[in-house]
């Protein structure tokens, strides 16, 4: 098979990731998907980095088998370990925090929020990436224990997911009075409108816009797009069909995908 009709892998640890799917979808239409959700292990922030780099290793090992190119990690708990395991593979992966914490370095803006899971925050991964571009940025992170495994139930009008959400903004606003807040979790953008209804006057920053940006452009740059694609996509998981579905329908993800378990 050409290089360039492989298939974009993408990986997370459940539903999240469908949002940088919307992302692909958007920018880069062409592009076949394979998708592994391991709800299994949900949510990861709660896990060790050593599990969660173990977990990362099989799931790329299962995406290789399905004939891949590149590997989008839409896991921000996963993306903050790259370091121990990117460059054991031929192909490319992407992860989500490098490509914002250049773009919010491009914005210039003076100060950002991070709400994450606790692994996420843990790692310092956003704070050392956004000052490599820029040190002058203050960051500021609130981690979440709850947050991600309540989305990754799909019961998205949930009174404690709101409770979750404003708490931790209510939290963060109090101490930081910020302008922009990332949203550290793929699983967050889901809600998104739960977090604008709790901080109107907050930019909520979703990284999988720049992450998949950044990875159209190395695809481009490497004569690796596909022209003729933009119809497959298939989704592995080892959680419920219907949440994902549900998780496709609110996103309005419009290529049909195979939902397989696992």
């Amino acid at each position: 098979m050409n290089e360039n009709r492989k298939r974009i892998g993408v990986l997370d640890s459940g539903v999240g990731g469908l949002t940088v799917v919307k992302e692909l979808e958007r920018q880069l239409p062409h592009e076949d998907i394979v998708y592994f959700g391991d709800n299994k292990h949900c949510p990861y922030g709660n896990r060790t980095a050593d599990n969660i780099v173990e977990i990362a290793r099989s799931t790329i090992g299962f995406l290789r088998e399905q004939g891949i190119k590149a590997v989008v990690v839409a896991c921000n708990t996963t993306s903050s370990l790259l370091p121990r395991f990117q460059a054991e593979y031929p192909f490319p992966i992407f992860g989500i925090i490098g490509p914002v914490a250049r773009a919010v370095a491009r914005r210039g803006l003076p100060a950002v929020g991070v709400i994450a899971t606790e692994l996420t925050i843990r790692t310092g991964a956003y704070e050392r990436l956004i000052h490599e571009n820029d040190p002058s940025i203050a960051v500021y992170s609130e981690p979440s224990h709850n947050l991600a495994a309540l989305v990754d139930c799909g019961e998205f009008d949930l009174d404690a997911i709101r409770a979750e959400v404003k708490g931790h903004l209510d939290h963060m606003l109090a101490a930081y009075p910020l302008g922009h807040v990332l949203y550290g979790c793929t699983h967050y953008p889901i809600v998104s409108e739960v977090f604008e209804q709790a901080a109107p006057g907050v930019e909520f920053i979703n990284p999988a816009c720049a992450q998949v940006a950044a990875a159209a452009e190395y695809l481009r740059n490497n004569n690796l797009l596909n022209d003729t694609g933009g119809g497959r996509f298939d989704i592995y998981m080892s959680g419920s069909a219907p949440v994902y579905q549900a998780v496709l329908e609110r996103l309005a993800i419009k290529t049909p995908a195979v939902i397989h378990s696992v």
